[in-house]
């Protein structure tokens, strides 16, 4: 009795699970699912990327601010360089993904 009744619901799982309607099946967009997954983990990336570069600049403006033999003039100038540097890293971060998504979906540009 009781192998007949798992395998009912065995067999129910199996069903149910096939019965399921997939995100795309009955959606207007045209994209498919595959390119939007791209794009979702082109983000992630980006996001991982920006972490980092935040992470290793904050780390660097950390050692400065410690730094006992530097003046506060000479750490706040350090310290505003490595913070414009990091700006370009993330522009630049974000530019090469932005083209490189620009690019592989065959965008045109807005007319």
């Amino acid at each position: 009795m009781k192998k007949i009744l798992f395998l009912t619901l065995i067999a129910g799982m199996a069903v149910s699970a096939n019965a399921q309607v997939h995100s795309n099946q009955y959606s207007n967009h045209p994209t498919p699912v595959n390119a939007r997954d791209r794009a979702a983990r082109e983000r992630i990336e980006i996001d991982r990327q920006i972490a980092r570069i935040n992470k290793d600049y904050d780390n660097r403006i950390n050692a400065i601010q410690h730094q006992a033999f530097l003046r506060k003039k000479e750490k706040r100038q350090q310290i505003r360089k490595l913070e414009q540097e990091r700006s370009l890293a993330i522009k630049a971060c974000k530019d090469h993904y932005s083209a490189s998504y620009a690019s592989g979906y065959g965008h045109k540009g807005r007319r």
